[in-house]
């Protein structure tokens, strides 16, 4: 819907199903989070790209929950390079 079609499930399908459960999420059964964050666009003078430190501390927060619960309640292991992450500016990346 968001990107024509050009994303693609690198993962197996019982791989990408282990985390529709994990207790952090909105929706159970749906492995995406959106999270609107009211935060102040930064940049820095020799940037053209904007960061957002609020949006950041807001995703840290959730990779560390997803990696402390890994192997609790039935939840896989996963490794930090496997963990996919969207960021509209080139400096938040």
């Amino acid at each position: 819907r968001f990107y024509d079609g050009e994303l693609q499930a690198c993962a197996d399908e019982y791989s990408r199903n282990l985390y529709c459960t994990w207790e952090h999420l909105p929706k159970q059964g749906f492995p995406v989070i959106f999270h609107g964050v009211a935060g102040v666009d930064e940049r820095e003078s020799s940037s053209p790209s904007f960061f957002n430190v609020s949006e950041v501390e807001v995703l840290m927060g959730y990779v560390r929950k997803l990696l402390e619960s890994q192997g609790k309640k039935g939840v896989a292991k996963i490794a930090p390079k496997d963990i996919g992450i969207i960021a509209p500016y080139r400096k938040q990346v």
